[in-house]
């Protein structure tokens, strides 16, 4: 009764169908994951003489378009049917496809198993947080690593994370670019991975460090920096600039926020760039003598995960706390972060600068470089 409940108080904004089933009856396989928007269609329609004679069981889901033209075909059977809610806030398996009659056919939409309780679609990209979850470049292009190199002879090797918000400027955390020179430090754009070179790699010297007038090594107020680039970054799919909210646009309700960068962890992922789904934190609690005592300053916010990996060492600092704003369509650079723990340390929420709270900042010095 409970997982009846449950399914009956969940509301799906939209649904969608994925595989790689061929489009027509024995046709070829696709080599690549497709997928298509479906309506779900009330059992009644569905089970009408004209379209299949009310042979859809109370188990079954009918999922499609009266007229045919989408489906899922030869080939996808066992396949997801997933379905968005936005009170939930994320994607539930809602069926699994069955079968149908052709491929497409007016009338004749797709018939899926319901899952017997709608299970969250990669619900342990929320709830893993040591490591994060692997992710390509292109979903995050304007994440960055931030490298140095201490001597000729050494390696370049990355001290801290940053984002694009520019071809020609990178931000990060002043704090990890207090002591470097600038002809020592690398960007390095559009990787999946530290140790590998993708075909996507772009890499660009540091021309001019800003690091912000009043930023404080001890506070860490005022903890950001931008790095003017020697050539600047070619934008594609792999790399591109995220947006910079101002204050207006932050107090817009964010869909869903994740921070990012490559993991620190030992294991086989490190140096993979890995995301984590976060949740923002009340700057009281998180300012408590458990947590951070009273060290969170008013251009600081917290993101109330725990753990390693992505969000938890310090050669993370300075990477983007990424929040997707529904009434622009676009991911914004809502923080940077400027606090670092041990890896996995327990209890200590990720600290992160208000990159809206300098937005004037952000602004003057770009047009400042100009002149």
């Amino acid at each position: 009764m409970e997982n009846e409940m449950e399914e009956k108080q969940l509301r799906f904004s939209s649904c969608y169908i994925t595989g790689w089933g061929s489009s027509v009856l024995e046709g070829v396989l696709y080599d690549t994951l497709q997928e298509a928007e479906v309506d779900l269609i009330d059992t009644g329609i569905c089970n009408q003489r004209s379209w299949y004679d009310g042979h859809v069981s109370d188990n079954m889901i009918c999922a499609g378009f009266d007229k045919g033209g989408v489906d899922t075909c030869q080939g996808d059977s066992g396949g997801p049917l997933q379905c968005y809610s936005k009170d939930m806030e994320r994607f539930y398996l809602y069926g699994v496809t069955s079968h149908g009659e052709d491929c497409a056919l007016p009338n004749k939409p797709g018939i899926y198993t319901r899952a017997s309780r709608p299970e969250r679609v990669a619900e342990h990209r929320d709830k893993r947080m040591i490591g994060g979850e692997n992710v390509e470049v292109s979903v995050w292009p304007w994440q960055v690593s931030v490298q140095y190199q201490p001597n000729s002879s050494a390696p370049f090797t990355q001290v801290c994370g940053g984002a694009i918000i520019h071809p020609y400027w990178i931000m990060t955390a002043a704090s990890c670019v207090n002591v470097q020179k600038q002809s020592k430090l690398l960007i390095r754009a559009g990787s999946n991975r530290l140790d590998v070179d993708d075909e996507s790699t772009q890499r660009s010297g540091v021309a001019r460090i800003i690091r912000h007038e009043r930023f404080n090594p001890v506070t860490l107020r005022y903890n950001i920096a931008l790095l003017q680039m020697e050539t600047p970054f070619e934008l594609n799919e792999f790399v591109h600039p995220i947006c910079v909210p101002d204050e207006d646009t932050a107090d817009h309700k964010y869909e869903s926020c994740h921070i990012t960068g490559y993991n620190a962890q030992p294991g086989d992922d490190v140096g993979v760039l890995q995301e984590a789904k976060v949740d923002l934190m009340s700057r009281s609690l998180c300012n408590g003598p458990q947590y951070w005592n009273y060290t969170v300053a008013a251009d600081m916010l917290c993101v109330s995960e725990f753990g390693g990996g992505v969000d938890g060492c310090e050669t993370n600092l300075g990477g983007p706390l990424n929040c997707y704003i529904n009434i622009e369509h676009s991911y914004f650079l809502i923080g940077i972060r400027v606090k670092a723990t041990s890896c996995g340390e327990p209890n200590r929420p990720n600290v992160y600068l208000k990159v809206y709270a300098h937005y004037y900042w952000i602004e003057r010095e770009m047009n400042n470089s100009l002149h």
